[in-house]
């Protein structure tokens, strides 16, 4: 049987591979900020206290490595966050079209079942009896 909707599963096949690259991404990204963080995290204090120091002021020397843990653990969190939506997205679009295989596979099994002109097998229920 001829596989309809090539194009989505390419789409869907294609989110997948593409939240891989994400997470592999993210985790060599949250990697380096946290080496970075620890070996030379001088950069990593100008930048809090640029970005903080009306609110702080000095920022004491242990913030560099402790920050950059943060900051790793928080890139590792959002880079497994975002891998989980891409790959449900793929994941999604790929159920959708096995759902939709499944139905009209099961509708052309019904139709071969049933012999040529015969009546449908489908019998309504019959109505509670009334109660006094």
């Amino acid at each position: 049987m001829e596989a309809k909707f090539k194009i989505l599963r390419f789409v869907g096949t294609l989110w997948k591979i593409v939240a891989w690259i994400v997470l592999v991404a993210g985790i060599l990204s949250s990697i380096g900020l946290l080496i970075t963080s620890i070996l030379g995290g001088a950069g990593l204090r100008e930048l809090f206290q640029t970005l903080a120091k009306d609110v702080v002021g000095e920022l004491p020397p242990v913030l560099d490595w402790i920050g950059g843990v943060v900051l790793f653990l928080l890139a590792l969190v959002l880079s497994l966050l975002n891998f989980v939506v891409l790959y449900g997205a793929g994941e999604f679009i790929l159920l959708i079209l096995a759902i939709e295989e499944n139905t009209r596979l099961a509708y052309e099994q019904l139709q071969w079942s049933q012999p040529a002109g015969a009546a449908p097998t489908y019998v309504a229920p019959r109505p509670p009896p009334p109660t006094a």
